[in-house]
């Protein structure tokens, strides 16, 4: 359903919404997501980019906030970005179409704003992700406090003339590449056409790294390392439980693993904090502090061996140098937590339903068998395929 929805949205934005007329040609779009003939789009240094500007794949889009479109693409990049990691970049330009969005320009005021306090991508997701809310009260104070900005400042800067410059430079740009309409995505500088949904935008971007497979960032990508940082996120004052299943090894890159939810481990250069935290699907509403000292633009920084880093406020542990064994006298890392397979059934013996216990040694599947019979004699050897179980993988 919802990739019929971004269909059809992406047909009303293809078809019938332009900024203003212009004396060239429109280009077609394609509802299969091929690039089409055009002028190649470069990235420039005033764009605001998410990741590496030498990534293997560039995404640019030309966007409105107040466009329902828009939102509907938002949760489909944010998927790529975790999917595809450092292999890459999105870069967002401003598109508003102020003749059918009254809030369009202000809201685009309102991200460049917050850009330079270091948080335009902060701004750029709440934005979003509370598109219909604030379309139609045109309000973005409540925004500005929530994402940690200096709220006189930015209000001050809102009426900067470089926003202004900056908003119509970016417009001047789409128009000299035929952009007509949001969203308008370019995919390594080419237009491609409106993707029906995260599977057919990765078919497209799975054939850019078919095609791009020695870049620069693939280089740096390929160069194994292995470091680990402490970690803590606090939201609303309580501590994230980062031991939880649901947090475990969800980037190749960065990430938690055997349940150890205080020391995250790096195994490739140019790895994020951005790409970390994005990967565990948490929203910090603060800027973190590493090594004691808060840093803004904590999304491009690449953590290093031994940093501390904490989201909130709250301690954050001091174990990473145990993992990177930098730190003999403390002792050694833990063993990783093991699971047990317990297979559960019941069989019946003598007209009484008994309860029959099969531990496997880990999930793993060992063929060393433990049998505990409850309530019954050890003697007894009840023929395995008779016994309806049900496995049961559990912590120990």
């Amino acid at each position: 359903m919802k990739k019929i929805i971004i269909g059809l949205l992406a047909l009303v934005a293809a078809g019938g919404i332009f900024w203003k007329s212009t004396s060239k040609p429109a280009v077609p779009s394609t509802s299969s997501g091929q690039a089409v003939d055009q002028q190649v789009a470069k990235v420039n240094d005033g764009d605001w980019i998410r990741g590496k500007k030498d990534a293997q794949i560039v995404l640019i889009e030309y966007g409105d906030f107040q466009c329902p479109s828009c939102g509907a693409y938002y949760p489909v990049l944010k998927q790529l970005e975790v999917d595809y990691g450092e292999k890459l970049a999105v870069v967002w330009r401003e598109f508003p179409l102020t003749s059918i969005h009254a809030n369009a320009w202000n809201a685009a005021a309102a991200a460049e704003a917050a850009g330079k306090q270091g948080k335009f991508w902060e701004m750029h997701d709440v934005l979003f992700e509370n598109q219909k809310e604030w379309t139609g009260t045109g309000k973005f104070e409540g925004y500005a406090v929530k994402i940690g900005l200096d709220v006189n400042k930015w209000k001050t800067d809102l009426s900067d003339k470089g926003i202004e410059e900056k908003i119509r430079a970016d417009q001047s740009s789409g128009i000299d590449l035929d952009v007509s309409g949001t969203p308008t995505f370019f995919v390594n500088g080419k237009k491609i056409g409106l993707p029906g949904g995260v599977e057919e935008f990765k078919k497209i971007l799975d054939g850019e790294l078919a095609k791009n497979p020695t870049s620069p960032s693939a280089t740096l990508g390929a160069q194994k390392v292995h470091m680990h940082f402490d970690v803590a996120v606090y939201i609303d004052g309580k501590k994230v439980d980062l031991a939880d299943d649901k947090y475990m090894e969800k980037s190749e890159a960065v990430h938690l693993h055997d349940n150890n939810g205080e020391v995250a481990h790096i195994h490739q250069k140019g790895a994020t904090l951005g790409m970390f935290v994005d990967s565990l699907g948490l929203k910090p509403d603060v800027d973190p502090k590493i090594n004691d000292k808060t840093i803004t633009d904590w999304r491009n920084y690449q953590p290093q061996d031994l940093d501390r880093i904490v989201f909130g406020d709250g301690p954050v542990t001091d174990k990473a140098c145990i993992y990177s064994e930098t730190c003999p006298e403390r002792g050694t890392p833990p063993l990783p937590r093991r699971k047990k397979v317990v297979w559960v059934g019941w069989t019946r013996l003598a007209n009484r339903v008994k309860l029959v216990v099969l531990r496997l040694s880990a999930c793993g599947y060992s063929t060393s068998v433990v049998r505990q019979f409850s309530k019954l004699d050890r003697r007894v050897r009840l023929p395995l395929p008779a016994l309806n179980m049900e496995k049961i993988c559990m912590k120990e």
